[in-house]
């Protein structure tokens, strides 16, 4: 990974790595669908095909029914 470009280094960060947050409640100003949405957003997905894949992760893991839940602020 030292001989890549900053390109080809930014889209495997993109396309190759995924993100572990150290808290659950990182984004406090997010919604579930806002925080699925967001490797879509790094990744410039169309807004039609992200709008069908977050549905289908909201359901894979039980939240189609929190869509619009935000996390309680501390």
């Amino acid at each position: 990974m030292l001989f890549l470009s900053d390109s080809e280094r930014t889209w495997i960060r993109a396309n190759q790595i995924g993100f572990v947050f150290q808290t659950f409640d990182l984004l406090l100003e997010l919604n579930v669908v806002e925080k699925i949405c967001l490797p879509f957003f790094y990744n410039r997905f169309d807004p039609t095909l992200q709008k069908e894949l977050v549905d289908r992760a909201a359901e894979k893991v039980w939240l189609t029914h929190r869509r619009n839940h935000r996390p309680v602020g501390q």
